[in-house]
């Protein structure tokens, strides 16, 4: 019993489902904005007589609206049409479809539209030209909105960010043509572009670009000091910045050109470090130029090389040694004082030093007689020295050559009259001491200022030598005498 009553319940509806119809047409489009209306349209139709309503709801997410209501009486076989134009309002976004519902029947019978999208975003487009530019360049940006329908905003509000700072724009026809000119001092790097434009309904979009500006070498700062003495090291940094002033890593040279400009130095550097040339004792003084490059851009700094007039002094055994260590010519005169036991010479000496030329003064040529002696000079040097002096050196070098002269003319008058010598030695009385006197006499007399044998005592030992004995005058013993060289 209980089971064919079912039976005759589930035959009723099915019965109710084929005499009934709703229809809903599909939607037009998938997504709309703010400010735009959703057209939905259908109809009901059943094939007998329906009294009751109809209700059409906008439903988005967990919000439902209430659009549309009806009362319905139709006869069998008549139908009812609807033709529904719904504004979106604010409240109702996000994944929306309609609900038409009809009563007044078995069970209330509903329909749904197919899915669509209510949004308050615009599409916006934004492009430029350039997107690797120079600094100064101009870049034209081009940018429009539409709505969801694929229309034009023609009356939004544009707006343009670049670099933070925001500028209005205006829409020509929904348009947007801009010339943006870089400035000349842009930072380099990316860049970013931001439009963004808002309808009357408050729908609105953005969009952005990017370009990359170029770092430009603009200008090289050289630090440095200004001016040096030889010897010392010649530090210095060369810093690039670009056109913005920010700080740039890339590789340069360094070159370092002295006051003839000729090139004491070259290296290749990196910014922002240290370079460093150790200048030469002898430097040339004056202007110096150091030139740092990097690319395209270079810049130069003089600095000062500072003369040094300097000598230095030293004794050595006799000699007295002067050396130029400036950096420039010395010619002032040297004032020598040398000062023994007895007594005290004063000597000026001329110098003509090139830089890193050595000249060395005799001083045994500066004073007589040999000895120690202390020496002073106007450069301050002091030192005790011994001397032979200049009596005493050429003593010694002609008293040997006045001994060797006549020991080799004794020796040739034994070999020549060797035999007269022999017959005559009653005459060996002869004082010897006499004759030692006659060679002490000479010797003596060559031990003049000028250090050398007179011509008078060398042609007076040659006319003995080549004299002949003399008969009758002497006797013959006498003649024979060789000693009688030195009379």
């Amino acid at each position: 019993m209980k089971k064919g009553l079912i039976y005759f319940v589930v035959f009723l509806f099915v019965v109710q489902l084929a005499l009934a119809e709703v229809i809903v047409d599909p939607i037009s489009r998938d997504k709309y904005n703010l400010g735009d209306r959703v057209n939905v349209k259908g109809e009901v139709l059943f094939e007998q007589d329906l009294q009751g309503s109809m209700n059409v709801d906008l439903k988005c997410d967990n919000q439902t609206l209430p659009v549309y209501f009806s009362l319905l009486d139709l006869k069998a076989g008549e139908s009812q049409s609807y033709d529904l134009n719904v504004p979106t309002r604010e409240s109702l976004q996000g994944n929306c479809l309609f609900l038409v519902s009809v009563s007044g029947i078995v069970e209330n019978f509903e329909k749904t539209s197919d899915a669509f999208i209510i949004t308050k975003e615009l599409n916006v487009d934004i492009s430029i030209n350039k997107i690797l530019a120079n600094p100064g360049d101009g870049l034209e940006i081009i940018g429009n909105a539409k709505r969801a329908s694929g229309d034009i905003v023609e009356d939004g509000v544009a707006t343009l960010t670049i670099d933070g700072n925001t500028e209005s724009v205006t829409l020509k026809d929904g348009i947007l043509t801009y010339l943006l000119q870089l400035s000349p001092s842009i930072n380099s790097g990316k860049h970013v572009i931001g439009f963004s434009v808002e309808d009357k309904n408050g729908n609105s979009g953005m969009d952005d670009t990017s370009f990359k500006v170029n770092a430009i070498p603009t200008e090289i700062n050289l630090i440095i000091d200004q001016s040096y003495v030889p010897g010392e090291s010649i530090v210095g940094k060369a810093l690039l910045y670009d056109q913005s002033g920010e700080p740039m890593n890339r590789d340069g040279s360094v070159d370092i050109y002295n006051s003839n400009r000729e090139i004491e130095f070259s290296k290749n550097i990196k910014n922002n470090e240290n370079f460093e040339f150790v200048l030469d004792s002898f430097s040339i003084p004056g202007d110096w130029r150091i030139n740092v490059a990097f690319e395209d851009i270079e810049t130069n700094k003089n600095i000062d090389i500072e003369e040094i007039k300097k000598i230095d002094t030293w004794l050595e055994g006799g000699f007295l040694y002067i050396k130029n260590v400036g950096n420039v010519d010395y010619i002032d005169p040297v004032e020598i004082t040398i000062e023994g036991s007895d007594m005290k010479v004063g000597v000026t000496k001329e110098t003509s030093l090139k830089p890193n030329q050595t000249i060395q003064f005799d001083l045994d040529k500066e004073v007589k007689y040999g000895g120690e002696y202390q020496v002073k000079t106007t450069t301050g040097v002091t030192g005790n020295v011994v001397l032979e002096g200049r009596r005493n050196l050429g003593s010694t070098i002609t008293g040997w050559v006045a001994i060797v002269f006549i020991f080799g003319f004794f020796i040739y008058m034994v070999t020549k009259r060797g035999r007269s010598f022999n017959k005559v030695q009653n005459k060996k009385s002869v004082n010897v001491k006499e004759v030692r006197a006659k060679g002490r006499e000479v010797l003596e007399r060559t031990q003049s200022k000028e250090d050398k044998i007179r011509q008078e005592d060398i042609n007076h030992l040659l006319d003995k030598v080549r004299e002949k004995p003399r008969s009758g005058s002497r006797s013959g013993s006498d003649s024979q005498n060789m000693f009688r060289i030195f009379d």
